[in-house]
């Protein structure tokens, strides 16, 4: 290694600083008898996501009020949505896995994206960031696009769907309900890169001029945490608790906000490309020889591996962790490897960038096949369809349905109620709290739907959300059966108009 940080200095650290006692209580918790712990990784991981989403995902009270009625909507349709690269043209949506052109208009001219950041599904929202130096949101239930905030230089999205931002001056935002919410803590120097991590965390990889790199733990109102590391390609869990780093002379992994869990593994031959599995219980690289190895996350221990026809230079992991996709050296092929098999399933003509090859929700590979945008569906991993002249733009895989809300079409067809005399509503909510009601209308006109909030007509009334109005009774029980939630007809005079 060039750096200070060899192998022996790294093993001195980690000597002096690792609680050896802690480690094989944390190796016991997850392995019993040699096997991972299926039951006890699923809680851990089930743990931090609840804590997670308790702490950054705002609540959704259209979701809420329709999970209330039961399933309105079917198991969640892949799609990928394709951006521009140039300025006036729109967003495009193709159903998975044949590739099938949705033919919904999004609203807006279309900015120059320049990479796409991720789907929120708690609110159905797609970040991308433009030419710019925009953050752009396109809300899917809508079909409207929005810029968030300016001069943004990085944005990616936390675990639990929650974006974070950082802008050329190194200050720091974190995206709700569509505001910047801004954070005291700055990331100085400015990172090359980031990832967003549990607990309202972020890690960021940063060098400075003298040619040392910097990884960094940030957090609003909390110290930075900065951990010298080598060269190397890094990767970084999904969690943000692990990040990997692939020296000349083997594997060092830190703990990004603790500096004192760092470990070393020395390798011969040495290893290449690297990636973290998405439980971040294993890591995966392929040698300077073509040898794919799985390392055990907490030991370093390694569990298997599997000769490849080739050497590789980069590894993308599939985000449920069934598949492994690996870039040959010197040549546009990529190789699948099925994780639970163990085995090459699939060798397969395609180019390397940063969005794509991809595997999407529900297993199509999408890939890059010379002008053109490839659908690959396995087993036999044949292509099933092709977008011609897709390689251009830039592809995000999302698990969506892209119907529109059925309720607008049905609204669309009721007639005008007739002016003055009473006036028939259907009513989908009832609260004392007038902040609550007007959000909930507002959420479900966002939706396409004909909502307001009546306000009470005596002192012990409630604010009533309501679709309509109406004319007959007739009309609104048409759309009360169709709702899929629980709802009745109300009433009320509108001869002065709706309160």
């Amino acid at each position: 290694m060039d750096t200070e940080l060899g192998a022996d200095v790294l093993k001195r650290r980690i000597d002096e600083s690792t609680d050896r006692r802690t480690a094989e209580a944390r190796r016991r918790l997850w392995v019993t008898r040699g096997r991972p712990n299926r039951r006890i990784a699923c809680l851990v991981l089930c743990a931090g996501a609840l804590g997670s989403c308790g702490s950054e995902t705002p609540p959704n009270p259209v979701k809420d009020a329709f999970a209330q009625g039961g399933a309105v909507r079917e198991a969640e349709a892949a799609v990928a949505f394709r951006f521009a690269p140039e300025q006036g043209v729109g967003i495009q949506l193709y159903r998975l896995p044949n590739l099938a052109r949705v033919d919904w208009d999004f609203e807006g001219a279309g900015a120059a994206t320049i990479r796409t950041v991720g789907f929120a599904g708690d609110e159905d929202l797609v970040y991308a960031l433009t030419s710019a130096a925009e953050l752009v949101t396109l809300d899917l239930t809508t079909g409207r696009t929005r810029v968030i905030d300016t001069s943004v230089v990085h944005a990616t999205l936390g675990p639990t769907g929650t974006p974070y931002l950082v802008r050329a001056d190194g200050t720091i935002g974190r995206v709700s309900r569509r505001s910047v919410i801004e954070w005291s803590t700055r990331a100085e120097p400015l990172p090359s890169a980031i990832w967003a991590g549990a607990r309202n965390r972020i890690v960021a990889l940063a060098s400075t001029e003298e040619g040392d790199r910097w990884l960094m733990s940030l957090a609003d109102g909390r110290p930075t945490v900065m951990q010298r590391i080598p060269q190397g390609q890094i990767s970084v869990a999904s969690w943000g608790d692990v990040a990997v780093v692939s020296t000349d002379s083997g594997l060092a992994v830190f703990d990004p906000a603790d500096t004192a869990g760092a470990q070393f593994r020395r390798l011969r031959p040495a290893p290449g490309p690297v990636a973290v599995s998405p439980a971040a219980h294993h890591i995966y690289t392929v040698d300077v020889e073509g040898e794919l190895l799985v390392y055990d996350r907490f030991e370093l221990r390694r569990l298997r591996s599997l000769r490849m026809p080739g050497t590789a230079t980069d590894l993308r992991g599939d985000p449920l962790g069934r598949l492994l996709l690996i870039r040959a050296a010197g040549e546009e092929t990529i190789w699948v490897v099925d994780t639970v098999r163990w085995e090459l399933v699939a060798t397969l003509e395609g180019s390397w960038d940063t969005d794509l090859p991809i595997v999407t929700p529900d297993g199509t590979v999408l890939a890059r096949q010379r002008d053109d945008v490839v659908a690959v569906v396995g087993e036999p991993y044949a292509v099933s369809d092709r977008v011609d002249g897709g390689a251009g733009d830039l592809w995000l895989a999302a698990a969506w349905d892209p119907r529109r809300p059925m309720l607008q079409v049905m609204q669309d067809s009721v007639p005008e109620p007739a002016p003055g005399g009473g006036a028939f509503f259907v009513q989908v909510s009832s609260t004392r709290n007038n902040a609550w009601a007007e959000d909930f209308a507002q959420n479900l006109r966002r939706a396409g739907m004909a909502a307001s909030v009546l306000t009470p007509q005596d002192v012990d009334d409630l604010y009533r959300v309501v679709l309509g109005p109406f004319p007959t009774r007739e009309a609104a029980e048409v759309v009360s059966r169709q709702l899929g939630l629980p709802s009745w007809i109300t009433r009320r005079d509108t001869t002065s108009g709706i309160p």
